[in-house]
């Protein structure tokens, strides 16, 4: 995900937060992964500057009922460096709760960018996980079949 940046761009960041993603994850999926770069702050500690946070980005949080992977001290850690002496968190990674954190998170500096990578270690526990047979095979000349297509389609889905 990338959030509209710069000063300039406050309230569309704002209204990005409260009306384009909350529609996108409507029926989304029970277990979400949500990482991106943010653009805005939420914890004084997240910026060596100007301290101005995001209520829709809080908002939104707590409404997918979402928390911050970075599980160590999220309000001190920067993930964007601008020179000399600026640092600032607008990169995060959002979970939910069913999302174990085996061996945890971390930041790893990246090339051709002011900005960290994350690397995040963990496993899904889901209990409604039905394991089959682990092959299927369907006759080639089946896919031609439009009903048997939107059945597959839905199976999928599901």
């Amino acid at each position: 995900m990338y959030a509209p940046s710069g000063t300039a761009r406050r309230t569309d960041r704002e209204l990005f937060y409260t009306n384009e993603l909350p529609y996108l994850f409507h029926d989304g999926p029970p277990h979400l992964l949500f990482e991106g770069e943010f653009n805005c702050v939420l914890h004084p500690g997240n910026t060596t500057g100007q301290f101005q946070p995001s209520r829709a980005l809080t908002g939104m949080i707590h409404g997918l009922e979402i928390h911050d992977a970075w599980n160590q001290n999220p309000t001190s850690l920067h993930t964007h460096i601008t020179p000399p002496h600026g640092a600032t968190r607008l990169d995060r990674l959002y979970i939910t709760s069913e999302i174990q954190q085996e061996n945890g998170i971390e930041i790893i500096p990246a090339a051709y960018t002011n900005h960290y990578a994350f690397a995040l270690f963990s496993t899904v526990q889901d209990t409604d996980l039905q394991r089959a047979r682990g092959r299927w095979k369907m006759e080639p000349i089946l896919i031609n079949d439009e009903h048997l297509k939107k059945r597959i389609s839905f199976e999928w889905v599901k």
